[in-house]
């Protein structure tokens, strides 16, 4: 149902569109498209009816997909078992969003309940809710170097070092970590 929805909404964006930008479907973690059902995945690239198109491969989201990882080790092995299920799919792969997400002990724990007292006010609901959201999805730098070789197999056109920081200079030090990671 996600998958085709999806294919729907893209389709009436891109319609008429013969050549233009990439237009990269990025992996989630929840339901859908998660990039661990090669079916799905297929049906939807098969689907959108535009060239120039292609994966966005989010890494943490794929590691939030498992809820086992306890390393990175542990995920950067996971992303090449998923990369290996797809066969050809894997080659659609043209960015990377690069970030590791280790939050499956608190997404297991916090999964089908609302905390008590649940706000009746919006904002604070929804204050509660992105809360939880970055416990889940925490968007840290890969330290183990590990992923350079992930990210020199899939040889990415596009590489965002999609990371949470509260300050610049947080931001600066988690590219430097994630960097040194790569190599680079």
């Amino acid at each position: 149902e996600v998958i085709d929805t999806a294919v729907e909404v893209a389709n009436a964006i891109l319609e008429g569109g013969e050549e233009g930008p990439a237009f990269l479907v990025e992996n989630q973690w929840w339901p859908g498209f998660t990039f661990t059902d090669p079916d799905s995945t297929a049906r939807l690239l098969e689907g959108i009816r535009y060239p120039n198109k292609g994966i966005l491969l989010d890494t943490g989201h794929l590691m939030n997909a498992n809820l086992d990882l306890e390393t990175q080790e542990e995920g950067v092995a996971y992303l090449h078992r998923m990369l290996d299920i797809p066969g050809d799919l894997s080659r659609s792969v043209r960015g990377i969003h690069l970030h590791q997400s280790l939050s499956g002990a608190y997404t297991k724990a916090h999964t089908g309940t609302l905390p008590a007292p649940w706000p009746e006010n919006y904002l604070e609901r929804y204050a509660i809710g992105y809360g939880h959201i970055l416990q889940i999805d925490t968007h840290r730098p890969w330290t183990s170097p590990a992923v350079r070789a992930l990210v020199e197999r899939v040889d990415p056109e596009w590489l965002v070092h999609e990371l949470a920081a509260g300050t610049r200079a947080e931001r600066d030090q988690a590219v430097a970590f994630q960097n040194q990671a790569l190599g680079w």
